[in-house]
C-alpha cells in the first residue's frame, strides 16, 4: 500500500510539470502541433520501455477498439482541451483545475456507471466543491464571460473525458498490462493528433530552439511517458478512486511549479476556492478515504 502512495505522489508532481511544460512549449508551438509531438517522442519512448521490460505487445491488439476509445477520450481530447485553455490560462490555474477530477469520477460513477450511491453526504460535497470552483474561476470572469471563463470550460470539458476514460480503462482492459495500455493509447494519439495538425496547422513549420526543445522531452518524457505509465499502474493497482485522488495533490504541485517558475499570481479567493473544492471532495469520499486510510 505504501507503494501505491509513492506512486501517487510522484505521478500527481510529474503531471503538474506537464501544465508547465505546455505553458513554455507554447511560446513557439502552435497547440495541436506540440500535443503530436509530445505524442509521437512519448510514444517511442513508451514502446522502448516495453521492449526493455519484455512486455507482450502482440497479443493485447485484440483490444485494438478498447485503445482506440481510450485514445480519444484519455489523449486527444484531453491533450488538445489543456493545449487551447493554456493559451488563454495560466499554467497554475489550469493545473488547479484537475481538482475536480475527483468531483467528476463521482457524478460519473453515480449517475451514470450506477457503481456509486448518490448521497446526503455527496449531494453537500458536490455543493462546496462548486462553490469552490467558483472561486477558483472568478466570479467576475464568470459574470463578465471573458476568455478565463472559456479557458476554464475548455480545460473542463477536458478533465472531464479523462474522468470518463479513467472509469472505463479497467472495465475494458482489465487482463492487459498498464505499460502496454498506455503505449498503445498514446500511440494511436498521435496518428489522430497528427492527422488533425496537418489538416488545422502547419507541424513541419514549427521553429524548435533550446526552450521549447526541452519542454518538449520533458513534457513527453517526464509528465507523459512515465507519468501515465503510473496513472495506469496505479489504476490496475488501487483502481480508478484511489487513482483520482491527483485531483488532491496534483493542484498544490501546480500552484507551487507555477509561482516559482513562472511568477503565477493566486489571490486569497482563489486559494480560498482550492481548499473548498477539496473539502466537497473529503466529504463526498468520507467513507473511501476512511477505509484507505484504516488500511494503512
Amino acid at each position: 500500500m505504501a507503494l501505491n502512495y509513492i506512486i501517487l505522489i510522484v505521478i500527481s508532481a510529474f503531471w503538474a510539470l506537464g501544465f508547465l511544460f505546455v505553458k513554455i512549449g507554447e511560446r513557439s508551438i502552435t497547440p495541436i502541433s506540440e500535443m503530436t509531438l509530445r505524442a509521437v517522442i512519448a510514444t517511442i519512448t513508451l514502446f522502448i520501455i516495453c521492449l526493455v521490460l519484455k512486455k507482450d505487445l502482440i497479443k493485447p491488439l485484440r483490444k485494438i477498439r478498447a485503445f482506440l476509445l481510450f485514445s480519444v477520450l484519455g489523449v486527444t481530447i484531453p491533450w488538445l482541451g489543456i493545449a487551447y485553455s493554456e493559451e488563454i490560462i495560466s499554467s497554475g490555474l489550469a493545473a488547479t483545475m484537475l481538482a475536480i477530477l475527483p468531483i467528476f469520477t463521482y457524478i460519473i460513477s453515480a449517475f451514470i456507471f450506477k457503481t456509486e450511491k448518490f448521497t446526503a453526504h455527496g449531494a453537500a460535497g458536490l455543493f462546496i466543491a462548486l462553490a469552490g470552483l467558483v472561486l477558483v474561476i472568478g466570479i467576475n470572469n464568470i459574470l463578465s464571460h471573458n476568455t478565463t471563463l472559456m479557458g476554464a470550460l475548455i480545460i473542463l470539458g477536458a478533465f472531464f473525458s479523462y474522468a470518463v476514460n479513467g472509469v472505463l480503462v479497467p472495465i475494458y482492459a482489465r487482463d492487459i498490462d498498464p505499460f502496454v495500455i498506455i503505449t498503445y493509447t498514446i500511440g494511436f494519439a498521435s496518428i489522430i493528433i497528427a492527422v488533425l495538425a496537418f489538416i488545422i496547422e502547419e507541424p513541419t513549420m514549427t521553429p524548435l530552439n533550446t526552450e521549447n526543445i526541452l519542454a518538449l522531452l520533458g513534457l513527453a518524457v517526464i509528465s507523459t511517458a512515465f507519468g501515465f505509465s503510473g496513472y495506469y499502474l496505479l489504476i490496475d493497482r488501487a483502481g480508478p478512486f484511489f487513482t483520482s485522488l491527483i485531483g488532491y495533490l496534483a493542484p498544490v504541485f501546480g500552484v507551487i511549479f507555477g509561482v516559482v517558475f513562472l511568477y503565477n499570481r493566486f489571490g486569497m479567493l482563489q486559494l480560498a476556492g482550492i481548499v473548498l473544492v477539496l473539502l466537497g471532495i473529503i466529504i463526498i469520499n468520507k467513507q473511501k478515504l476512511r477505509s484507505i486510510f484504516m488500511k494503512d
